[in-house]
């Protein structure tokens, strides 16, 4: 059987020396047709040549600093061995989309599928590398080389003022026999600008609703058997332990803003004003968060009345199903480089819905309100993720600012569902509170429709 592995191996290693010939900046095999000289805006790249021609005119210096090159197709690189973008100013959008194929051989200096990622400071020009995924088809390798190397699988070195974000490489790096002095890294071998990611987003998000909904849990219990107060002690000193793990655990970060607090609250402002699409991935995921309270802010009136009169206790573990529902948040920010923001809108805003109408259904079983919970969280989740995602974006150099009107705009989104809610209970009763939850999702599920991001 080791042998038959052995052989194997051995033919397929000979299979890629054939299909592999050249590399792709060799005469013949690049083309630069789409490229005008122009610095146009916008470039679109739709084939392997096409790419190769990037990788050939990089190499002639040429850097794209005020352009957007948009990947319009997976592109299988296989036929030749990738030359590293030498050096790249510009926006590269991968569109979601992914590249196979990808190896690179003799690494010395910067190498990745872009060698180096620049930016500056007083043109405003910020090398970006955004949505792009090298597959495990995908190969860095080096052998008997003497020299120093920065390797990344996207970029070897970024400098200041640049964002690699939402990327993955699923691929590996070798070196064998490499006896120069080495830095590697998975995304990026080194970098001193800014590296975000839609898995990280979704990790944050996992442990935030989380948090909301687990307390629920605690409080039903600690106010069932020992009163309502007693859980506000608890979360005294719960606090109180968070500020000193904050003070000696989270690092001090570098400040990406100079001027005074007046000036970075006009920032904001500013932010919110000049960006259209901050407002709409904003106000679309608030008004799905108003929807998703409007369910926790009644649902203890629902259940603590006929049929079911459950005690604290009880309408607290519902809470454990909305925990279920959260920790797909991860699985969900892999995914949104892949399908886009606006799909996972729609996904998203329809399970909300779906599951408010599981919830009126089936509005005297438990059974319902378990399904309908684990499903509106889920929902939730595609929702804000690919939204928050899509914030974040829109300026690499301002996230937290940009994070500040996106979590700002959400949770009034969510104060809003919350006093509709109590409203219409009062006047309609659990049927209110539905309509409210579906009202609040189609607002946002038209804003989607009749928008493009």
């Amino acid at each position: 059987m080791k042998k038959l592995w052995t052989l194997c191996t051995c033919c397929l290693s000979v299979g890629m020396m054939w299909a592999q010939t050249g590399n792709w900046t060799d005469e013949g095999n690049y083309d630069t047709s789409w490229w005008d000289g122009n610095n146009r805006p916008e470039y679109h790249i739709s084939t392997a040549e096409q790419l190769a021609g990037l990788s050939y005119l990089s190499s002639q210096g040429r850097t794209f600093p005020a352009s957007r090159i948009i990947l319009d197709n997976d592109l299988d690189m296989e036929a030749h061995y990738w030359v590293p973008i030498e050096e790249f100013t510009g926006f590269f959008d991968g569109n979601g989309h992914t590249l196979s194929g990808i190896h690179v051989q003799n690494i010395y200096g910067n190498s990745g599928f872009i060698a180096t990622l620049k930016g500056y400071a007083r043109d405003y020009t910020r090398g970006t590398v955004y949505n792009l995924t090298l597959d495990e088809t995908c190969e860095l390798a080096s052998a008997g080389l003497n020299s120093t190397a920065t390797v990344g699988g996207i970029v070897g070195e970024a400098a200041t003022y640049t964002t690699i974000a939402a990327c993955r490489f699923l691929g590996k790096i070798t070196f064998d026999d490499h006896r120069g002095e080495l830095t590697i890294g998975g995304i990026v071998g080194s970098t001193k600008g800014t590296v975000n990611s839609c898995r990280n987003v979704g990790m944050m998000v996992s442990g935030l609703l989380t948090g909301i909904l687990g307390s629920r849990v605690i409080s039903g219990f600690v106010g069932e058997y020992w009163g309502w107060r007693t859980i506000y002690y608890i979360a005294a000193v719960i606090m109180l332990l968070c500020i000193f793990v904050v003070v000696r655990v989270l690092p001090d970060m570098p400040l990406n803003f100079k001027g005074t607090y007046k000036g970075l609250m006009k920032s904001l402002f500013t932010l919110y004003r000049d960006n259209s699409t901050i407002r709409l991935v904003s106000a679309r995921a608030g008004l799905c968060f108003g929807s998703f309270l409007a369910l926790w802010a009644c649902l203890a009136f629902k259940l603590s009345g006929e049929p079911f009169y459950a005690g604290n206790n009880i309408i607290g573990m519902l809470g454990l199903c909305g925990v279920a529902g959260a920790l797909t948040a991860s699985f969900v920010g892999s995914l949104v480089h892949k399908f886009g923001v606006r799909f996972f809108t729609f996904v998203g805003c329809s399970l909300i819905i779906a599951a408010w109408i599981i919830m009126f259904i089936f509005q005297n079983s438990y059974l319902g309100f378990i399904v309908g919970i684990i499903v509106i969280d889920i929902g939730m989740q595609c929702v804000q993720i690919g939204n928050q995602t899509c914030a974040l974006s829109q300026a690499p150099k301002a996230t937290n600012r940009v994070n500040t009107i996106f979590m700002t705009t959400y949770f009034v989104g969510g104060s809003l569902g919350t006093f509709l809610a109590g409203t219409f209970w009062h006047a309609w009763g659990w049927t209110g509170v539905v309509c409210v939850g579906i009202g609040l999702t189609l607002i946002s599920l038209l804003v989607t429709l009749f928008t493009r991001n």
